[in-house]
């Protein structure tokens, strides 16, 4: 690393009139030639100088490639899983990053994939679903993170960096319309307060979609099948039995950013960010139904032990409620039978603040402070049944909030070695507010479980030169973090004060927590100019937490971390004259106290399904990046994932119904992940440039739940993309058609497997094809 790149931000002011360093490199292949440059370990380098796995995209890259969100990320980045979560987890991501992660979005739990904006650390899955606004780059980091930066991220990390104010009038206006009466509209204006010393910039955005799923009214729709379901529908409506949509979504954005340049040698940057964020319920729908055995739907055939009439509407619950068009669902929330009417929502709310102090005190020690709070409010509902009659119905209203505070000092002797020492705090309140509602068996309670986190840490990193050519890097991370769980479960309509469900007494409270060590050692040799090898060995962990669902006292208790040492080789290299950008690396890791749901002799002394450390697993996989540029304006991408999960011991999570067997894969996880690019940049002589882009991804079969239960796997599909873009001669106007899904593929994003818990299987599909068409403006 050279004193250079070190001493990245000596002299900020020099800098204000220049784009940030996330903005020089464009990693959508524009061109293989230009340096990729990343902060990854907080100072500015190029991909190639990198020893980390690492997938990085502009934000122009992002734009060509038709990705608006968080879940866009994993068509460009190898063995990483982001998707939208089902619909009875509300606006939250399941993350994956080589086999480690999470889906379950309960605070319970902690994230094994962390999600930073603007270096601030997103603490729950629910609220990490988001859209881009005024993203200057995108950073995929796999394998364990945490000794540089922020919490400790067991599976890897995604660094989202917004566009800094740089005081030169900047900015953009751009509308679009496309398919399902979609609307959009965004801009930036990025202006100067005090010339050279304070800067502006403001983006905000407006998106408005209807929902791809309709909702039908099932009584209107089969007469003869609904037996006493009243109509939704009036009589007169003239066929037209549709009763809603769901997947419809609108959303309001804007975000700030204020840059201040007191002096040469400090900075202070103060961003801000509001996002509204109303809509339906997730498009998801009944595909299977279980009515045999031990099934809960097996109490709403005839026959049952409930009665000649178990449903109330003299009618079983079965297949008919299953439509046959793919974009269709019987669902209904209200439950007539109880007159109860839940919201048809799926809304969150949330905002931030942060403010980030670099300071370089001499041109060799730089001290930088990183103070945010963020905060949200959400609301959405699931219908387990997917269907009309009722038999699990979820109402959340979560709250969170956050503070984090992060202080980084980084150093170097000479050209010997550079250092970097730091500490972090971390805060966080989140409160679940749900409403349970199991008509099925005459049950409800609602509750308001407040959970607190805490995380307190310290770390240090070091890069040793002992000779030209070769780095040897060394990092330690301390952590030391609680999580208290208090279970307040109350009786609807119970009096004032309500009155506690029985075995929730006196609001119990749990406690989990760890203090532990983790450490990452490395090997950094260039083999030539173009050429870099590098090793790394490092530790990481995923946060302790409590058993989330517990149906009884005895089963409040907490399980610990899991535990993942991570080995991995790599080589970067840059071959004909930089044309050729080949990136390939090969790693395994050793997953250990997987957090398991098991059967065990609690120590009350009687049975309980709790979650606990249990078993362990070996990951292994491969993973390539390539960008080609054989001719000036033609640009190719690819990249390639392959992974290799087996569990070594399972414990006692064996031979559990619904648990994991010995040759079962992770969930949520496939074996082959592809993503591959063409683009080719006509130049119509004077009069701008035309740009047709093609896009290809494809994962390999996923299984939804750990006993991969194989009606609820999503056989492996590839989807295409494409985009046109037309930019004038002078840059100031563009226009762009994006296609989504171009073959039209039916495939189900995600699936709920609750086949045997609840008698259903639930799933939601992905949108058919889609287009956008999109006129943008840019001011200078």
């Amino acid at each position: 690393m050279t004193s250079a790149a070190f001493a990245q931000d000596a002299a900020p002011a020099a800098q204000a009139q220049r784009p940030e360093s996330s903005d020089q490199g464009d990693a959508s292949g524009q061109s293989p030639s230009a340096d990729i440059v990343v902060t990854a370990r907080f100072r500015s380098e190029t991909v190639q100088q990198t020893p980390i796995s690492i997938t990085a995209l502009s934000g122009d890259a992002l734009t060509q490639r038709g990705v608006q969100g968080v879940e866009g990320i994993a068509r460009s980045a190898p063995n990483v899983t982001l998707e939208k979560n089902t619909a009875g987890y509300g606006k939250s991501v399941i993350a994956y990053i080589r086999g480690v992660g999470q889906s379950d979005f309960l605070p319970a739990f902690e994230p094994g994939v962390g999600i930073y904006i603007d270096d601030v650390y997103q603490g729950t899955l629910f609220g990490s679903l988001f859209d881009f606004a005024d993203v200057a780059q995108v950073e995929v980091l796999r394998g364990p993170q945490g000794t540089l930066f922020g919490k400790n991220n067991e599976g890897g990390a995604i660094r989202v960096s917004t566009r800094k104010a740089r005081g030169d009038n900047s900015g953009y206006i751009e509308a679009g319309l496309g398919s399902y009466n979609r609307m959009t509209m965004k801009g930036a204006f990025d202006f100067s307060i005090v010339p050279d010393k304070m800067f502006l910039r403001i983006a905000g955005g407006f998106s408005k979609v209807d929902g791809y799923m309709d909702t039908i009214d099932f009584a209107c729709a089969n007469p003869t099948l609904a037996g006493a379901i009243p109509r939704q529908v009036p009589q007169n409506a003239e066929g037209n039995c549709k009763t809603g949509t769901l997947g419809g979504q609108q959303t309001y954005v804007l975000r700030g950013n204020l840059r201040i340049l007191p002096t040469d040698d400090l900075e202070i940057n103060i961003n801000g960010d509001l996002l509204e964020d109303t809509g339906e319920p997730a498009a998801e729908k009944l595909i299977d139904v279980n009515t045999e055995g031990t099934s809960p739907l097996a109490l709403y055939q005839n026959g049952s032990p409930l009665g000649p009439n178990p449903t109330g509407y003299g009618i079983p619950f079965d297949k008919r409620f299953i439509t046959a068009d793919k974009y269709s669902s019987y669902v209904n929330f209200t439950d007539t039978r109880n007159n109860l009417a839940f919201p048809r929502v799926s809304n969150v709310r949330s905002w931030g603040v942060s403010g980030k102090v670099d300071w370089s005190i001499n041109p060799d020690l730089k001290l930088t402070s990183i103070s945010a709070y963020r905060a949200y409010k959400g609301e959405y509902v699931e219908n387990w049944a997917g269907a009309p009659i009722h038999i699990n119905t979820n109402y959340f209203k979560p709250t969170h909030w956050q503070f984090s505070q992060e202080l980084r000092l980084s150093g170097k002797v000479s050209d010997i070695a550079e250092w970097t020492v730091g500490g972090y705090y971390y805060d966080a309140k989140t409160e679940l507010n749900d409403y349970i509602y199991i008509p099925l068996v005459n049950f409800a309670f609602y509750g308001v479980d407040p959970v607190k986190d805490r995380d307190k840490s310290a770390f240090a990193h070091v890069v040793l030169h002992p000779i030209e050519k070769l780095a040897i890097e060394g990092g330690l991370r301390y952590s030391d973090v609680t999580k208290t769980y208090t279970f307040n479960r109350y009786v609807p309509n119970s009096g004032n004060p309500p009155a506690t469900l029985p075995g929730f007494e006196n609001n119990p409270s749990v406690r989990s927590g760890t203090k532990r060590v983790d450490y990452r050692l490395s090997a950094q040799y260039t083999i030539s100019r173009d050429v870099m090898a590098f090793a790394v060995f490092s530790t990481g962990f995923k946060g302790p937490g409590v058993n989330p669902r517990p149906s009884s006292a005895a089963e409040l208790l907490p399980f610990g971390e899991e535990d993942l040492k991570s080995y991995e080789i790599g080589l970067k290299t840059e071959l004909f004259d930089r044309r050729v950008r080949a990136n390939i690396g090969a790693y395994r890791s050793d997953y250990k106290n997987l957090q398991l749901t098991v059967t065990r002799i609690l120590p009350s002394g009687v049975p309980g399904s709790i979650t606990a450390n249990a078993g362990s697993a070996r990951i292994q996989g491969l993973e390539g990046e390539f960008t080609i540029e054989p001719v000036d304006g033609l640009n190719i991408n690819a990249s390639v994932g392959y992974l290799d999960f087996k569990y070594l011991d399972l414990g006692d999570a064996a031979n559990q119904v619904g648990g994991p067997c010995a040759t079962c894969t992770t969930p949520f996880v496939p074996k082959w992940s592809i993503g591959a690019g063409a683009q080719y940049q006509f130049d119509l002589g004077g009069h701008g440039t035309l740009t047709p882009r093609i896009d290809y991804s494809y994962k390999s079969k996923t299984y939804n739940d750990v006993s991969n239960f194989e009606p609820g796997a999503i056989p492996g599909y590839g989807l295409w993309n494409g985009r046109i873009s037309y930019v004038s001669q002078d840059k100031g106007w563009e226009v762009a058609l994006q296609i989504y899904n171009a073959a039209d593929k039916h495939y189900f994003v995600n699936k709920f497997h609750g086949y045997n818990a609840l008698g259903t299987l639930l799933g939601q599909p992905g949108l058919p094809r889609t287009y956008l068409l999109s006129l943008k403006h840019n001011f200078q």
